[in-house]
């Protein structure tokens, strides 16, 4: 309303519209540390629960949780906008075509939840599947700054200006690349191959 004037059936609609689009992008980003905070408790558990075991893929697990420490909060964004397919809600992740693509290694975490239901809450809502797809939107967050180079996707870092790859200030930290194969049977057992990026 503006300045005592009483507001009209359209104005009152698209007061109400945007309303929902800001409650509904909060509640991605409310969504977004949520997820960031279940891989961050399940590697913890597993690792622990790996520590007492005999299993042999430990290294792995610690690599993983390396991974999601290194990239941080806004590294790890998972911005996404819910889609109706007719059938049910899917949430389409938006790319960030900055990063280095680590959709299997997050797909790896959230497969952990099948076998070991003690570490992942069974209260609340369902989780929604998740579209990872080459059209899915881009994500608005800005490159993360100071990661090791093999953080970021190396097409995207290849179409910068030099001046813009010393703006990011890449760490000269090394970071070895691990390929993560997960076999699913009472629980994720992983093998690996290192590389160096």
């Amino acid at each position: 309303m503006a300045k005592g004037l009483i507001e009209t059936p359209a104005e009152q609609e698209a007061q109400l519209v945007e309303e929902s689009l800001i409650l509904g992008k909060e509640g991605r980003q409310a969504m977004h540390h949520r997820n960031i905070g279940i891989w961050k408790t399940a590697l913890n558990h597993i690792i622990a629960m790996k520590s007492e075991a005999t299993n042999n893929d430990l290294c792995s697990w610690k690599w993983l949780q390396h991974l999601i420490n290194t990239l941080g909060d806004h590294g790890m964004s998972l911005e996404e906008s819910s889609v109706e397919n007719g059938i049910e809600n899917v949430l389409q992740v938006k790319k960030m075509e900055w990063q280095k693509n680590i959709d299997q290694e997050l797909e790896i975490i959230d497969l952990q939840q099948v076998p070991n239901k003690d570490i992942f809450c069974s209260q609340g809502g369902k989780p929604l599947p998740r579209k990872h797809a080459p059209d899915n939107p881009a994500s608005s967050w800005t490159p993360v700054m100071a990661l090791p180079m093999a953080l970021y996707d190396d097409k995207w870092i290849s179409q910068l200006t030099e001046c813009q790859r010393e703006s990011l200030k890449i760490s000269k930290e090394s970071f070895p690349w691990m390929k993560i194969v997960a076999t699913l049977s009472w629980y994720v057992f992983l093998t690996c191959s290192v590389s160096e990026s």
